[in-house]
């Protein structure tokens, strides 16, 4: 494929390369959320472990911005285990109770400076809310499934690799290469 690789060698080039890659990304998607006034994140429809995870683990990273940030959750279309997770952070976590938002709230909020980060999905359909893609003027996209037919068209940050297990695997990747520290505490 008109492309060298070394073997035997003490440092895994492909590796090395991946490395660089996912820095970059860091420091695009970084450079994406602080020029945004506000940073909302959104997973697919019967939200599962991984789709809720990688919307805390963009909130996360936004608030260690200090950004403005909102998690977007329909607590209709989630699967038993984000049942189990939404009701711990209902009774112990306020704070990030008050980061969840319903499809209709995210709407009402959103702003031509507001970032919307899909995780865990590329198709409009699929997402919990589709009218919040329509009205975004700025969105990004991180997961770990293969782009189908008809996955989301305008992007302004993408990141997806098959290789990850998760959505939220790449996300902490990404949390390597910040200046700010990501915590995940009860505030």
């Amino acid at each position: 494929d008109q492309k060298v690789i070394f073997f035997g060698a003490k440092n895994d080039t492909a590796q090395s390369e991946t490395r660089v890659t996912m820095r970059m990304k860091s420091e695009e998607l970084q450079s994406l959320m602080k020029s945004s006034n506000c940073v909302m994140t959104i997973g697919h429809k019967t939200a599962d472990a991984d789709a809720f995870g990688a919307t805390l683990a963009i909130y996360r990273m936004a608030k260690a911005l200090g950004k403005q940030a909102y998690i977007i959750l329909d607590e209709s279309s989630i699967d038993p285990t984000v049942q189990r997770i939404k009701d711990a952070i209902d009774k112990e976590f306020i704070s990030l109770k008050e980061a969840i938002i319903t499809p209709s709230m995210a709407l009402a909020r959103m702003t031509e400076e507001t970032l919307l980060m899909v995780v865990d999905c590329q198709s409009e359909a699929l997402l919990v809310e589709p009218k919040l893609i329509k009205k975004a003027a700025k969105v990004g996209i991180i997961d770990h499934h293969r782009r189908g037919d008809n996955a989301i068209e305008k992007v302004d940050f993408y990141l997806s690799s098959t290789a990850a297990s998760s959505s939220v695997e790449l996300i902490v990747e990404l949390y390597e290469f910040m200046a700010e520290e990501i915590t995940f505490d009860k505030t």
